[in-house]
């Protein structure tokens, strides 16, 4: 345990000793506000269409819900914008170390493996929370200008949370298996765009097949979560997708200690 809790803190302050926890930050906030002015200004430009059509033509409103225009859209955004910045954030954590040489000292050392993958995993975890803490201020401009259920909000965010576990996971193993923080940001991305446009594939499939591709899809998990729905199946998906991602990693520099 004090082996994690070394490596988490050692991982932590190296993020805010350099300039890309602040650029990524940056970017998140600049590109998650840009799309929720963005949303938040359809939705009123639909409440007001809907009124003058209401007055045009004698008859009640359309009802508006914040949730469906709203909140669903601004969580679908948020999940691509991640698919984009959390390879970046993920990029350096083993790619770094290799390059400078420093993995083979943390390898040497009185620290286990596990505790060296769960110490990056959490670091960079906290991080992505981090980010995500931000966007909260949307929510609270929501409840100031209207008032939306709060159940779909929790929901959203607790499978935003999952996500971003398997996220961080899938970069860190990535990030294992490679020298290079460019290709391992390339790569992690590419597989995180597989496992969120597989379910398209379904489309021109059928039977099993089709089902199969829709569980694979993050997308479809996510989905439910974004919709206010809490389902058991997604969120073994995610424990699963992080867990995975997490052992592929340890496996991954067992390997390279052994090449070593």
């Amino acid at each position: 345990m004090r082996g994690i809790f070394t490596i988490y803190k050692r991982e932590l302050k190296s993020y805010f000793s350099t300039p890309i926890a602040y650029i990524i930050l940056g970017a998140f906030l600049f590109f998650t506000g840009f799309f929720f002015y963005n949303i938040l200004s359809y939705f009123s430009l639909a409440c007001i269409q809907s009124m003058q059509y209401a007055q045009m033509y004698r008859r009640p409103p359309t009802p508006m819900n914040v949730n469906s225009w709203v909140v669903q859209p601004f969580f679908y955004n948020l999940a691509v914008i991640s698919l984009f910045l959390i390879p970046l954030l993920t990029m350096r954590s083993f790619a770094e170390e290799k390059r400078l040489g420093t993995l083979e000292l943390l390898i040497t050392a009185p620290i286990s493996n596990t505790a060296l993958v769960l110490g990056k995993f959490l670091a960079a975890y906290t991080m992505f929370l981090v980010m995500l803490g931000f966007t909260f201020i949307y929510q609270a401009i929501l409840f100031i200008l209207g008032e939306p259920d709060f159940m779909p909000i929790l929901t959203g965010y607790i499978g935003f949370a999952l996500m971003g576990a398997g996220f961080v996971a899938l970069g860190l193993f990535m990030s294992a298996i490679t020298e290079n923080q460019i290709l391992s940001a390339i790569l992690s991305f590419g597989a995180l765009l597989v496992f969120w446009v597989v379910n398209w594939a379904s489309v021109v499939s059928g039977g099993w097949l089709s089902e199969a591709l829709n569980y694979l899809s993050v997308s479809t998990h996510f989905g439910f979560f974004a919709r206010g729905v809490v389902d058991s199946s997604g969120i073994i998906y995610f424990l699963s997708f992080a867990t995975l991602g997490l052992f592929l990693t340890g496996q991954a520099l067992e390997s390279w200690r052994w090449r070593g």
